[in-house]
Formats: C-alpha cells, sequence, structure tokens
C-alpha cells in the first residue's frame, strides 16, 4: 500500500466519520494493523441435573417423627426409582429441631420437627424434566414439600471449545475483511489472538439454572496486520 493509500484512509475516517461496525476494535495506521472481535454462539443441550426435594415431618412426639421419617423419605426415593433413577444417584438426609427447648417454651405447631431433603444427580436430564411433572404423586402420599430445587448444567464446554474458537476467528476475520474492503486494503495475516471467556447461559434468557437448552457464547480479540 502506498503514501497515497494511506493519506486517503486517514482523511476518509477523519472526515466521513462512518461507523466501522460492532466487530471494529481498532484501526492501527502507524503499525498497518486491524483488530477486531468475533463472536460464536452455540445452542447445547444440558447433560447434567440437580433436583432436590425438601419436606418436613412434624409432631408432638419425637417417637412420631422418628417413625414418620423413614416412611415418607422412603416415598420420595421410591418414586424416583419407578422413574428410572439408580440408587447411587440418590442422597438424602435430615435434622430434628426440638422447638420447645429452643424457643423455650414458647412453641407454635408441633413441637418435634424435622427438615428433610432427598436429591438427585443425574446425566438423564429428560427423565428428571419428566418427573418433576409428576410431584403431584408425593403429595398424595402426605408429603408436605417446602421446596423444590432443580437445575441443569452443561459440563462438555471443552468439548465444544476448539470449533467455536475457529468460528470466532473466522467471524472476526469476515468483520476486517468488511472494514478493509471499505477502506481498500486487504486483510493479511494474523497478528495476535485473545481467547476471551466462554459464558453458558439459559437459552430461555431465564437467570436461573433450570432450563434443560443452554447458550454457549465466547468474543475473541483478534487483531490482523493489512496490505
Amino acid at each position: 500500500m502506498n503514501f497515497t493509500s494511506s493519506l486517503f484512509i486517514s482523511i476518509a475516517i477523519a472526515l466521513a466519520g462512518i461507523s466501522l461496525g460492532e466487530g471494529l476494535k481498532a484501526f492501527n495506521r502507524g503499525e498497518r494493523t486491524i483488530s477486531v472481535r468475533g463472536l460464536a454462539e452455540r445452542e447445547v443441550k444440558a447433560d447434567l441435573g440437580t433436583w432436590t426435594i425438601r419436606y418436613v415431618v412434624s409432631g408432638d412426639r419425637l417417637e412420631e417423627v422418628q417413625q414418620r421419617l423413614p416412611v415418607l423419605q422412603k416415598h420420595v426415593t421410591d418414586f424416583l426409582t419407578r422413574e428410572g433413577f439408580a440408587a447411587d444417584e440418590i442422597s438424602k438426609g435430615s435434622s430434628l429441631v426440638d422447638k420447645e427447648a429452643r424457643e423455650y417454651g414458647d412453641q407454635k405447631g408441633k413441637r418435634f420437627v424435622a427438615n428433610a431433603f432427598v436429591s438427585l444427580r443425574t446425566s438423564k436430564v429428560d427423565q428428571l424434566q419428566a418427573a418433576e411433572q409428576k410431584l403431584d404423586e408425593l403429595l398424595k402420599l402426605g408429603l408436605v414439600i417446602t421446596n423444590t430445587d432443580k437445575d441443569f448444567h452443561f459440563t462438555q464446554l471443552n468439548n465444544v471449545k476448539p470449533p467455536m474458537l475457529e468460528e470466532a476467528t473466522q467471524n472476526a476475520r469476515e468483520a476486517a475483511a468488511g472494514f478493509a474492503k471499505s477502506m481498500k486494503v486487504d486483510v493479511g495475516s494474523l497478528r495476535s489472538a485473545s481467547q476471551g471467556v466462554f459464558s453458558i447461559d439459559n437459552q430461555d434468557g431465564d437467570r436461573s439454572g433450570s432450563s434443560l437448552m443452554k447458550k454457549v457464547r465466547v468474543v475473541t480479540q483478534v487483531e490482523f496486520e493489512i496490505e
């Protein structure tokens, strides 16, 4: 590129004030480089699901609570087993509170309360999604559910990183080429590249982790020589 061409580029940028597009980060005339951002997005399906069912068991006598707790706990684990989940995918626990001792006799409601939970961690995400729709079966068995927490996760990020980085770099080159064409210069060799940060969000925009479909996104910073 000769002096006349360089001067034309400088004047065009200074006077025209045109938009260089979202992808353009910087145009360095002195070093004859162009810095652009490249974007790649991919929709993926979660491959890991977690689901915690929290419930309470209460009574005026300790023996009553201790007897009912394992019965209701078995209702939950049996329900998950019927839905196709293995024993090693299920965990459970509980804690007992003596309200009279804690509140110095000013008790409200039942004296003894056991806060219990059954958790599921599984790769069978579709089955988990379907099982959640049948939660009323547990209510019919007398379970007092206080809360349910369901989350889906995508754990195979390393498998999609290489093709997505390649796609983002290509996107950056196309952005650079579009700018270079308007300035009547050519994009040369790749000078440097910064990977950027990968993000995984729910595809539907939900801020919780309850969406089965996820969107993986990466933005790269790429610098090309210009000719």
